[in-house]
């Protein structure tokens, strides 16, 4: 005797016409090459562990050292160990050594070698941007200065020899017109009429 294979009863609304939405099946990531996936699992390795230590799901993962001082550790009271020392703390994108430098770090974190660990309070006073980045530290270069920093530019009008031009502002047209056959008409009749007339006025009697 066969068996026969019978679909899942589909799920149906309350009220007729209304269609329901398909639920959605998260798809895994693919990475193109191994460098790709290798800076994908460290990301997500690491972003893990913050989580986990510090207890917020919202917590994320910083890779610079004035960005890591700030949004992690000073943030949450914790510090990154097991970076190599001779490493840059930087962008996974930009470390230097390729896939070998990756396949380094991601082993030490299966390892657990590179964990993040907590800080004490008086730890966590003391701390400094150069303490608190995990490697190699190195400032960031300042920014060029303008040439004319600090000194008060002058507007390009104030720089000619001659004022500039008056800009008119508002109608160009007087806002009465005088209307000269509606004043003589007035004044034979024996009203009195003024010799400036509106506009809207003198064009409804036209």
């Amino acid at each position: 005797m066969r068996l026969q294979h019978t679909k899942p009863p589909q799920r149906r609304s309350l009220w007729p016409g209304l269609i329901l939405p398909k639920k959605r099946i998260k798809r895994k990531t693919t990475y193109g090459t191994r460098f790709t996936r290798a800076r994908g699992e460290i990301r997500q390795l690491l972003t893990k562990q913050l989580q986990s230590i510090s207890g917020k799901e919202t917590a994320a993962m910083k890779w610079t050292a004035e960005s890591f001082y700030t949004h992690v550790a000073k943030e949450y009271a914790v510090c990154l160990d097991g970076w190599p020392q001779h490493l840059v703390f930087a962008n996974l994108s930009d470390v230097p050594g390729g896939i070998a430098m990756l396949q380094d770090l991601l082993s030490r974190i299966h390892r657990g070698v590179l964990v993040f660990t907590k800080l004490s309070e008086d730890e966590h006073k003391a701390l400094t941007v150069q303490s608190a980045a995990p490697g190699k530290f190195t400032p960031r270069p300042p920014r060029a200065q303008r040439r004319d920093y600090g000194v008060q530019r002058v507007p390009p009008w104030l720089r000619l020899s001659r004022p500039p031009r008056k800009v008119c502002v508002g109608p160009k047209s007087s806002e009465y017109v005088e209307d000269s056959d509606a004043y003589t008409a007035g004044k034979k009749s024996g009203g009195i009429l003024s010799a400036e007339v509106p506009c809207n006025f003198a064009q409804s009697h036209l």
